[in-house]
């Protein structure tokens, strides 16, 4: 088998050089440090064509996966491939914030209680960790059948809900758990599974001929 040649690069996520890149202490991840060290990384992230198509000559938003990358303490190309946009909007998909959660050496690994009766309203999960440094199990809000259906999760065109309910119902309260619990995780994202159930896919409802002649009455 013929050799391939060694191609020097600047590797933003092996041994960097101590004079360019910071360290997340958490992790033991290497980021990039300074803003000019940053907007190196992002210019030579975006030249890379197995990112995802978003990333791909955008610097601006590898960038901001860099940026998140460096908050959570975790390795930009999982940002990168974690982080999506629903409807204009960064979300990130449930199980990299589990794993995020799982990794992060504050807690436990997450774990789930099943409930109920398995297709029937009352059928439901609690997920649950427990905090480390004080060993106290927390617990995040209870997710039934009932809730999807009440909330307008379950009926939604396409929903998941319908096919496999019971990894809906671990993702959500696993959601759930962490925003409670570890909020500075998520940075204030909901994740894929969350954002696709606030999609609002009922058409809207045609304007009545009374309600047309109020409405141009009062725009006048």
């Amino acid at each position: 088998m013929a050799e391939t040649d060694e191609i020097e690069t600047d590797n933003f996520f092996d041994e960097p050089k101590e004079t360019a890149l910071a360290e997340s202490p958490e992790s033991k991840i290497a980021l990039p440090g300074t803003l000019g060290q940053m907007q190196t990384a992002a210019e030579f992230l975006s030249k890379s064509t197995i990112i995802p198509a978003v990333y791909q000559n955008k610097p601006s938003n590898c960038f901001v996966a860099l940026e998140f990358a460096q908050r959570i303490g975790c390795n930009a190309m999982m940002v990168m491939q974690n982080l999506d946009i629903i409807q204009g909007k960064p979300s990130w998909s449930s199980k990299f914030m589990i794993a995020v959660a799982n990794d992060c050496g504050k807690y436990t690994p997450i774990r789930y209680e099943m409930s109920g009766t398995e297709g029937e309203d009352d059928w439901g999960c609690r997920a649950y960790m427990t905090e480390i440094a004080t060993g106290e199990k927390l617990e995040g809000v209870k997710v039934t059948m009932k809730m999807a259906k009440d909330e307008g999760w379950y009926d939604k065109r396409g929903s998941k809900w319908k096919t496999m309910p019971e990894l809906m119902m671990r993702y959500r309260a696993a959601a759930f758990l962490i925003r409670t619990y570890a909020p500075e995780l998520t940075m204030g994202l909901h994740t894929v599974e969350e954002r696709e159930d606030m999609i609002n896919v009922t058409p809207p409802r045609e304007e009545s001929a009374a309600e047309k002649a109020w409405r141009e009455q009062n725009e006048k």
